[in-house]
């Protein structure tokens, strides 16, 4: 009997530990900003959500205990935590509810937040199941450090508020239910105050357009708010004697920012005459989560231009490198960035830029980013004005296109504003010879947008329409 007991008992804990190790149905997590950026020894305030996702049978979480951190105390401290704004409050029924500070003089020097809720006593109230629930907001001080560095907002057992102290659970039917915790990396680092080098990088929304940044910073980061589905250009800017022969670049996607595609074309990486490659060297494609640790992911791109034949970007001025598909669900916020070490098929892979057989220092690189938030369609398009033939050229084969659809029945402008070459809201022969004055006759060039596609705005567009983005445009 004693054996068997004994034997019974070994098969229980057995399905305890099988339990415990695969049925971890919630993950504590962490939403908010992970780029933070500012002059060396500046405090930047930030909020983040602590938040619980559930994904099992069970009816969801009634209540739990948390403890939150920041790993390194010297870049960050916890200054703030409230339920206020969050899912906790939603749902809360009359329960439970001990949230605050943890303060070091209470344990050893730890700081940070806890927080115990139960969300009702008596009545079925849950977290919404098979979902993810914010359980608390909290604000962080951050220290911008002198050199860039990164740490975690981690969750903790142990911290100590105005009680006992505070181990992480989570409460399913009145028994602690498995669990996993997922720490948010937070990089930080300075920006300069001035970019002295000749070679600086950023983002910018069109082949040779400005880099988006903060031009009193001149950081080479910016702010951009655009439809999901849109292609940003890495670009590089110089002003130096020496053109750019060559480089490799990885830019990450972080936040719910996702990069779904990458390629060269329309950018000065293309093959001649629409580029300068020439024969050289071009590895470029996406870094999946899969070989970088199933974190990062991006895009990474190695280009020589040619080899032995000259070929350079301007010395002077602005060029693409690279385009990346930004895209994720309506109202989601996050950004791009470069960033070294991603992985596409091959190595781990740097930013550099090669002038004259070397590197070229690049000062804004810790700084260069595009934070983006993606919303609906901000206008009719993209598309080109002034190439109603939708083939990615504005020549004489335009107005021709124009004459044959308005008096010899030729097929229809799919996107009717890009046969608006005048801009005057309205498709006539004016557009036609608009075109040929500006092709043979030294006439006015058609506005925006024009040399690159983009969008313009429905009150800008007369009574003129654009069904769907014209083919031709990135």
């Amino acid at each position: 009997m004693k054996k068997a007991w004994i034997s019974g008992l070994a098969a229980c804990a057995a399905l305890f530990l099988t339990t415990s190790v695969f049925a971890q149905d919630y993950n504590l997590g962490f939403s908010g900003n992970q780029n933070v950026g500012g002059t060396s020894g500046a405090v930047v305030s930030e909020s983040y959500l602590a938040t619980l996702t559930h994904a099992g049978d069970g009816p969801g979480a009634q209540g739990w205990s948390i403890g939150l951190a920041v790993e390194d105390g010297s870049l960050g401290v916890i200054t703030s935590a409230t339920t206020d704004g969050t899912t906790t409050a939603d749902v809360f029924n009359g329960g439970f509810n001990k949230t605050g500070l943890a303060l070091p003089e209470n344990k050893g020097g730890d700081s940070g937040a806890g927080s115990a809720v139960v969300l009702c006593f008596g009545c079925p109230a849950v977290l919404p199941p098979n979902d993810t629930g914010s359980m608390l907001a909290i604000g962080v001080d951050w220290t911008v450090p002198d050199a860039a560095a990164s740490t975690s907002l981690i969750y903790r057992d142990g911290l100590v508020g105005e009680g006992q102290p505070v181990d992480n659970v989570v409460t399913e039917n009145g028994q602690s239910a498995d669990f996993v915790t997922s720490a948010l990396v937070v990089n930080l680092a300075p920006i300069v105050t001035c970019c002295a080098d000749p070679y600086n990088l950023g983002f910018a929304l069109g082949r040779d357009a400005a880099i988006l940044d903060d031009t009193e910073l001149c950081s080479g980061a910016g702010r951009a708010e655009f439809s999901p589905g849109t292609w940003v250009y890495c670009q590089a800017a110089s002003d130096a004697t020496d053109g750019i022969q060559g480089w490799s670049i990885g830019v990450e996607a972080i936040g719910d920012i996702s990069i779904t595609d990458v390629m060269v074309d329309n950018t000065s990486a293309a093959p001649e005459p629409d580029g300068k490659f020439a024969g050289g060297f071009n590895k470029t494609g996406l870094a999946l989560p899969e070989n970088n640790g199933g974190t990062r992911a991006g895009a990474v791109s190695a280009i020589v231009l040619c080899f032995g034949c000259g070929n350079t970007l301007e010395p002077v001025g602005t060029e693409s490198l690279l385009q990346v598909l930004v895209d994720g669900e309506l109202d989601a916020s996050g950004g791009v960035l470069f960033a070294d070490g991603l992985v596409g098929e091959g190595q781990p892979v740097d930013n550099v830029l090669t002038v004259n057989g070397a590197s070229a220092p690049i000062c804004n690189f810790n700084t260069a980013a595009l934070g983006i938030t993606l919303s609906g369609p901000q206008g009719l398009g993209p598309f080109l004005r002034g190439d109603p033939n939708d083939d990615g050229k504005v020549n004489i084969a335009d107005p021709i296109w124009i004459i044959n659809e308005l008096f010899r029945s030729g097929p229809e402008t799919a996107c009717q504003i890009a046969a608006d070459a005048n801009a005057d809201g309205g498709v006539d022969l004016a557009d036609a010879t608009y075109i040929i004055s500006y092709q043979f006759l030294g006439g006015d060039a058609p506005s925006a947008p024009f040399p690159d596609c983009g969008v313009v705005a429905p009150e800008d567009a007369g009574d003129l329409t654009c069904g769907a983005a014209q083919s031709s445009c990135p």
